[in-house]
Parts: C-alpha cells; sequence; structure tokens
C-alpha cells in the first residue's frame, strides 16, 4: 500500500482571492493523494493576529479546500488562523470530498512568534487516511518529542511550518530527530515570501523518510514537491528493530488526551 503527498509551497498574496488562485494553478494538472498546506497558509502571521484570522471557524477556506477534494478526489491538510466563538486557534485542518475528517488546533505555541493571544489545543490526534495512520502536529509541535511519541498508533507526521530562513535548520533537525525516533515519514511544507513580522520566507519544505533521510527539497519558489510513501517499508523497518520496545516508561503529569479517528 502506497500514498502520493504533495507538499504545496506558496507565497500568502495581498487577497485571500489570489492565494486561492495561486494554488488551484499549481496543482491544475496533478492527481495526488493528499495535497498539504503549510502553516497559517492563507494569512500568514503578522502583529495583530485577531485582525488576521478567519471568522466563523474558517469555514470559507475550508468549504474551498472540501471543493478542490471533490474536483480531484483528493484529502487535503492545511494550517488555518481562524476565530471561534471569540477564541482564536492556530488549526490544522484535514478534508477530503465528503467534509471535514478532522480539527487539530496547535498545542505549543511559540510565544516569541506572536502566538499569545491564541488558545492552546490540548489533544494528539491520529487520522486513518486510505490506509496510513496520520499525526497531526503544526510546526513548533515537532520540538516536543513526549507529544510526537510513537506508541504504535501512527505512520506519518503531518506538520506544517512557518520557520522563516534564518531558523529553518531547527525545524529540519527537529523533523529528522522524530523521524528516526519513531521511524515515520514526516511532511513539512514551508511558505515563501516575507509576513506581517518583517519575516522573510524562504521555502525549502521537505519531507524524511523513517530512516531519517531527507528524500525530497523545495527550492525556493512557488512550487509543489510530491512523494509516495510505501507503508510496508515503515512497518517492516519497524518490525525489524522492534521499534518501541526498548522505549524507557515515562509517565507525563498531565497525558495527553489522544483521539484516534
Amino acid at each position: 500500500m502506497s500514498i502520493e503527498v504533495t507538499l504545496i509551497q506558496t507565497d500568502v498574496f495581498p487577497t485571500l482571492e489570489q492565494t486561492l488562485d495561486n494554488i488551484e494553478k499549481l496543482i491544475k494538472d496533478t492527481q495526488s493523494d493528499l495535497y498539504i498546506l503549510p502553516e497559517v497558509f492563507s494569512t500568514g502571521f503578522g502583529e495583530h493576529l485577531e485582525k488576521l484570522a478567519h471568522p466563523n471557524g474558517g469555514q470559507s477556506v475550508i468549504d474551498w479546500l472540501i471543493n478542490q477534494c471533490k474536483q480531484k478526489h483528493c484529502g487535503f491538510a492545511a494550517g488555518i488562523l481562524i476565530e471561534e466563538n471569540k477564541k482564536y486557534y492556530n488549526q490544522l485542518v484535514l478534508v477530503d470530498e465528503n467534509g471535514i475528517i478532522a480539527k487539530y488546533n496547535k498545542t505549543h505555541l511559540y510565544r516569541l512568534g506572536g502566538e499569545s493571544l491564541l488558545e492552546a489545543g490540548h489533544e494528539k490526534i491520529i487520522v486513518n487516511f486510505r490506509g496510513f495512520r496520520m499525526l497531526l502536529t503544526i510546526c513548533y509541535d515537532t520540538r516536543f518529542p513526549m507529544f510526537v511519541r510513537y506508541n504504535y498508533d501512527y505512520d506519518i507526521i503531518i506538520n506544517p511550518i512557518n520557520y522563516n530562513y534564518r531558523v529553518l535548520n531547527v525545524a529540519d533537525k527537529f523533523a529528522a530527530c522524530r523521524a528516526i525516533e519513531n521511524g515515520c515519514w514526516v511532511f513539512c511544507p514551508n511558505r515563501i515570501g516575507k509576513d506581517g513580522l518583517n519575516l522573510t520566507y524562504k521555502g525549502h519544505s521537505f519531507v524524511y523518510n523513517h530512516l531519517g533521510i531527507k528524500i525530497a527539497e523545495a527550492k525556493e519558489s512557488n512550487e509543489i514537491l510530491t512523494v509516495r510513501c510505501n507503508l510496508k517499508e515503515i512497518t517492516d523497518y519497524r518490525a525489524k528493530i522492534h521499534l518501541g520496545n526498548d522505549f524507557d516508561s515515562i509517565k507525563m503529569n498531565v497525558p495527553y488526551n489522544t483521539i484516534t479517528l
């Protein structure tokens, strides 16, 4: 069993319509099982996140994502900044042609990045999509090994990021470590351009496999990056090294609430 995944590396344009039109052009002649967009792909970050956040839970953007899925018979994972019931979230939404599959609110907010206004999530979300078990994370989450620790429950980490070019090497190392530790694939789409905080992004979206090898990396342009992941390679490797059998037993004071869908 295999799955084809496409990372979409794009800028945030002056209007939402321009941003979405650009994405449609990028994927027009492609056909993947799953497309993944960067963290807060439709707004980027800025000084006043409450002014950037999509109202009503980002429903207008989610509707657009679902429509893309209907056209391509695929799934879409996208990071969006939303307002819901007068609270603000950095959210990863996973949809297919039938609607919303899952929503994950970023657990580890990056306070230095202006996320103090946002509400943190408190759940680990694992979704079975086309036979692959996927752990939903956002950007800074991969800094925390215990949050993404493998418990015989997932095969892939989806991790949309927003790392500017000065600190992108940090995201790269986090992803490599989590891939090696957990014997999983890690998908990290990043953005390009300049955001509302005057930070510059140079793309280099990337994918690590279960051996901790970077198997694909984008350049610095408006582009897509497509790879195919084989489930048997992951499961065979985990069985060969008895992954998880020798993990230290660590009990957290406040364990994460894991939801499997």
